[in-house]
């Protein structure tokens, strides 16, 4: 998975789909997938994938922050309140493999 140990928190890579027939977030070849129904202006797509990785996480969307990919479909998002070990046993209960 593209987690990674960053000060403080993880570091997460994401590849989004926007504009999706689904919300919903899975591992596709080891890669961590967020598909959202909200197309991508107006940030719409930023603020669902925060939500989306927020809810699978177990964490508060404000304590996710976009870190890298405000405009693009590969975004790396940063989450203070998570260890490395901590994200990676989340993400592997909750997401389901593609």
């Amino acid at each position: 998975m593209n987690v990674r140990a960053a000060k403080n928190g993880v570091l997460i890579t994401v590849y989004v789909k926007p504009s999706s027939l689904n919300d919903r977030v899975y591992l596709l070849s080891d890669e961590v997938i967020v598909e959202t129904k909200a197309p991508p202006s107006n940030n719409k797509a930023n603020f669902s994938v925060i939500k989306l990785l927020s809810n699978a996480l177990s964490v508060p969307p404000a304590s996710i922050s976009l870190s890298r990919g405000a405009t693009d479909r590969v975004k790396t998002l940063f989450i203070p309140c998570l260890s490395l070990a901590e994200a990676n046993e989340r993400l592997s209960l909750c997401l389901t493999k593609k």
